[in-house]
Parts: C-alpha cells; sequence; structure tokens
C-alpha cells in the first residue's frame, strides 16, 4: 500500500528519519514490523545495510557501534530471529544434545559447587564443552545463512572504511 511505498522509496529516508524519533521503549515493536515488511518486499538487506552505515556514520567512535539500544541491532536481531533459527537449531542442537546427555557438573562458582565438586575439572569441562560449541560454529560456516554473510561483509566493509 501507499505506506509500504513511502517506507521503501528515498533510500529510505523515511525510515532513518522514524528510527531517530522513536522511544527507545518501541524499537523492539518497530523493529519487528520494519522486518515484517520489508521481508514482504524482499528488502530487508538493503535496510539491514541502510541502518547500518547510518549507526557506523553516526557513531563517535568504533568501540560503541552498536553497543546500545539501536534500531539497526534490533532490526538485526529481529531478522535473525526470523531468518537464523535453522541454522542455528542444526549447528547446535547436536553440542546440546551431547552436553546434556553427559550430565556433568561444570559449576565454578565456590559458592554454589556441591561439596566433594573440584574447581578445576569443572573449568575444564566447561572450557571443553565451550571449545566443542566453537568448533561446531566454525565448521558450520559454509551452512550460514547467506544473508548473514552479507550483512558481515557490509558490517566489515563499514567499519573498515
Amino acid at each position: 500500500g501507499p505506506l509500504e511505498e513511502l517506507l521503501l522509496r528515498d533510500n529510505l529516508r523515511v525510515v532513518t528519519g522514524m528510527c531517530d524519533i522513536v522511544e527507545v521503549t518501541e524499537f523492539d515493536e518497530v523493529a519487528g514490523a520494519l522486518v515484517a515488511v520489508f521481508e514482504y518486499h524482499n528488502e530487508t538487506l538493503h535496510l539491514i545495510k541502510r541502518l547500518i552505515s547510518k549507526e557506523v556514520g553516526e557513531a563517535s567512535s568504533a568501540g560503541t557501534l552498536f553497543r546500545s539500544n539501536s534500531m539497526a541491532s534490533k532490526v538485526m536481531t529481529a531478522y535473525s530471529r526470523r531468518c537464523g533459527i535453522q541454522y542455528l537449531e542444526a549447528t547446535l542442537a547436536t553440542p546440546l544434545n551431547h552436553l546434556i546427555s553427559k550430565e556433568m557438573s561444570m559449576e565454578v562458582d565456590p559458592r554454589k559447587m556441591p561439596p566433594g565438586e573440584d574447581r578445576k575439572t569443572n573449568m575444564k569441562r566447561m572450557l571443553l564443552a565451550c571449545q566443542n560449541f566453537t568448533d561446531w560454529i566454525v565448521t558450520s560456516s559454509s551452512n550460514a545463512p547467506v544473508q548473514f554473510k552479507e550483512i558481515c561483509f557490509h558490517l566489515f566493509t563499514e567499519v573498515s572504511s
């Protein structure tokens, strides 16, 4: 309809202007609605790239990028939830099920450890579990959604320039 056409034109000027005036408490809802509209028109990557470029252009330092409640980060989160759940499940189901089936303690907080447990042993178990998750994630990169790779490349390009 006419509202959608307005949102989609002029390099998303209306959207970026709207993002500047929306209350932070409304970011999640607005981000979800924007992703829904832009997905319908197959323009979500354009939206995300535009919001990334805007945030990078306005950042006072690289250390503050995407650290706050920004519309760019909220839109990326909404999009990731929508498009990345299958990848996430396929990637992490095996190591997660393996971890659950072992039923071993990894508690490292001495105040919470049951009597008789060794903190160093639990720390080693936790580090091995973390390494296992990392290995699964790294080896799954070829299965990552192409859209995520495109977003990451755009982030890299914008931050590098």
